[in-house]
């Protein structure tokens, strides 16, 4: 019984790790350019286990891309609620039934932001 759970740790710390790595929080500059006026950035919230014990919240999440749009040289324009589509969804029910919810992901904002005037 320990060697299944260790085993699923293992799983849920992977997958996490992809999904971290998939989506940094923001879409790649590849996709929509490095001199795009605007960009949109993506507040995802943490959920499951692993992120209540690290005390993960949807403002953290907020606060993570707003750093990230400082960072960048951009300000926000927009913010607004993401919304899933049903395929997503289903991934997302898939890969916290495949951790046993030790990692899962909730719906966060979308935050459109543009260049700063130089």
């Amino acid at each position: 019984m320990a060697t299944v759970l260790v085993v699923v740790a293992v799983i849920a710390l992977i997958v996490g790790v992809i999904a971290s790595m998939m989506r940094r929080g923001s879409v790649p500059v590849s996709v929509v350019g490095a001199d795009a006026h605007t960009r949109p950035y993506h507040a995802d919230n943490r959920t499951g286990l692993v992120a209540l014990l690290a005390g993960e919240s949807l403002s953290r999440a907020l606060d993570r891309a707003l750093g990230e749009i400082n960072t960048d040289g951009r300000r926000v324009v927009f913010v607004l609620r993401d919304s899933w589509s049903f395929w997503r969804f289903l991934g997302v029910v898939i890969g916290t039934l495949l951790t046993l919810g030790l990692w899962s992901r909730g719906r966060g904002y979308l935050v459109i932001a543009e260049r700063r005037a130089p």
